[in-house]
Formats: C-alpha cells, sequence, structure tokens
C-alpha cells in the first residue's frame, strides 16, 4: 500500500533506484552467464585433452572408489567410464593385482605427495600385455582435506624392451670382448712358445755345428762368411731384439746387435770376432748400453740386466 504521504520526487528517486538496481542484476546474471559458459568451456576442453592423452588417467576417493577416468583407461578395464564410476579395482581385475594398485595409493596417501612405481598390465579390450610407469598423486579440496588419488599411468614397454636388448647386446659385446682377449693372450703366448722352440732347436742343433766350424781351420773368406751367418741368425732368432727396440728407441741397431749377444752370455772377444770388429769398439757399445740403461758406475752385471729385461 503506497504511503499516501510520499512526494512524487521520493517515487521518482524510488523508481529510477529500482531501475538501476535491475540493471546492476541483469549485468550481473549476464557475467554469470558468460562465467557459467566459459567454465563449461574449459570443463570441456580439459574433457578433451584427458580423453586424447595416450596415458591411462583416473580418480579415486580414498576409500579406493573411481570418480573418474579417461578413455585410454576405459580400455583397461575393457568398459565405459560411466561402468566404472562408482566402483573399485576388486570389480574388474583379480585380487592380487587389485591389492597391488591399493596399496600404492595408500602408500601415496600416507606419504601425501607423488609415489611411482613399474606395474604389469592387460589392457581388457584386445588382451596385450603393457608395462606401465605409474605416477600416483594424493587430491586435496579447496580446504586442504583429502579426497582421494590421481593416477597416471604411462606405457613404456618398448622402452623396457629397448633397454633389455641394449643390455643383452652389451653383456654379448662383454663377452666377446673377453673371448678376444682371451684369444689375444693365447696367440701371444703360442707365439712366445714358437720363438722359445725356434730359439731352443737353433741353439741346439744349428749354433754349435758353427762353432765347430769355427774351431777349423778356415781361411778368412770362410771365416768372414761364418761371422755372417752367425749374425745374421742372432738377429732371426732373437725375439729380444724387438723388445729391446720397443722399450729403448734411442739404442742405435749395431747396440741391439751387442746387447744381444752380452745376453747370450758372449764375451767382448766373440762379439767382436762375429761383427767383425775390434774389442775396444765393442767395449765402447758397451759402456753406452750401461749408460743409456742407467747403469753406469754400478755393479750390475749387464748380461743379468739384459736377459731379466727381456722376460
Amino acid at each position: 500500500m503506497k504511503d499516501p504521504f510520499r512526494t512524487n520526487q521520493e517515487l521518482l528517486e524510488e523508481n529510477a533506484f529500482l531501475k538501476q538496481r535491475i540493471t546492476e542484476l541483469e549485468a550481473s546474471e549476464s557475467k554469470l552467464k558468460r562465467a557459467e559458459e566459459a567454465l563449461r568451456s574449459s570443463e570441456g576442453r580439459l574433457h578433451t585433452l584427458v580423453h586424447t592423452i595416450p596415458d591411462l588417467i583416473w580418480l579415486k576417493d580414498k576409500d579406493g572408489v573411481y570418480m573418474s577416468c579417461n578413455k585410454m583407461f576405459e580400455r583397461f578395464f575393457g568398459a565405459k567410464e560411466a561402468d566404472i564410476i562408482g566402483k573399485t579395482d576388486y570389480d574388474f581385475v583379480n585380487k592380487e593385482l587389485a591389492d597391488f594398485f591399493r596399496e600404492h595409493d595408500r602408500r601415496a596417501m600416507m606419504i601425501g605427495k607423488p609415489s611411482s612405481n613399474e606395474e604389469w598390465i592387460t589392457f581388457a579390450d584386445d588382451g596385450h600385455h603393457a608395462l606401465l610407469d605409474t605416477i600416483k598423486t594424493p587430491m586435496y579440496d579447496a580446504g586442504g582435506i583429502l579426497i582421494g588419488v590421481l593416477g597416471i599411468g604411462r606405457d613404456i614397454t618398448e622402452r623396457k624392451w629397448a633397454e633389455e636388448a641394449l643390455a643383452a647386446e652389451s653383456h654379448q659385446l662383454a663377452d666377446t670382448n673377453t673371448a678376444l682377449r682371451v684369444l689375444l693372450q693365447r696367440m701371444k703366448d703360442d707365439q712366445k712358445e714358437m720363438e722359445r722352440k725356434i730359439l731352443a732347436n737353433i741353439k741346439t742343433l744349428v749354433l754349435p755345428h758353427l762353432e765347430k766350424l769355427r774351431s777349423h781351420k778356415l781361411n778368412d773368406y770362410q771365416t768372414n762368411w761364418l761371422d755372417i751367418v752367425a749374425a745374421n741368425l742372432q738377429q732371426v732368432i732373437s725375439p729380444f731384439l724387438q723388445n729391446l727396440t720397443a722399450r729403448f728407441a734411442d739404442f742405435t741397431s749395431r747396440e741391439i746387435q751387442i746387447a744381444n749377444m752380452i745376453r747370450e752370455g758372449k764375451t767382448s772377444k766373440e762379439i767382436a770376432n762375429i761383427l767383425i770388429s775390434s774389442i775396444r769398439s765393442v767395449e765402447f757399445h758397451r759402456n753406452n748400453i750401461r749408460k743409456k740403461l742407467g747403469l753406469s758406475h754400478k755393479k750390475a752385471n749387464l748380461c743379468l740386466f739384459l736377459m731379466n729385461l727381456s722376460e
């Protein structure tokens, strides 16, 4: 009932105020509708994104009841999201696997942070097996109250197979390398054994005859040729020459020859006869050999030192 004592001016002001409030409410309602549309659009995009991601995505409450999942997860259970929501793992997989899932759900909620594990699953839609790298994250509402667990499972089967193939290949290569090292060592041992046999045979079957020839009366021409044969034989049969050359690159070829003969126990006179040289020249080379081996002014036996060096 209108107040009969209100003036026209007051009525006009009240009318203007009501119109302004109506306009404000209409604007507020329009904003709310736009916000709802934006929210629905955002939810739609999020829903599309979640359902197109190739990973398995699901959300359970803290009792293990499914609240949501994407299409890839639907393939795992062989059921639609609408039929999965409100149920638990025990409704779709065997008890052992369900217990495994539940244990890791509880672990994520207990520690209050993401927890990861690997798990083999079988897709119900086509029966293929897959290894999942799964991350389970506890979910909280705006008030910080735990509401459940968000799970994301990525198929890493091919990566696992590749890692296993690489490990097998590495193991095979390691075995091959070991076999090659054994073979190489055997070849080296065989080579050394062959050198020893050749050396022993020449020492027992050839050199004694050369020494017998030397004891006979030979002319200078025959003696020279005998010395050349003996010197060449020393170079052919001695692996020590190669060892010494490799270890002491600053040795001259003459020093290597003389060092080898010293190792064989020959005297300076015998070496001089073989090389058709003077004893003084051989002694000069002996001193150089001792100097290069660091034996100057030492009482070390050069023959024994060289024998040990060649082993």
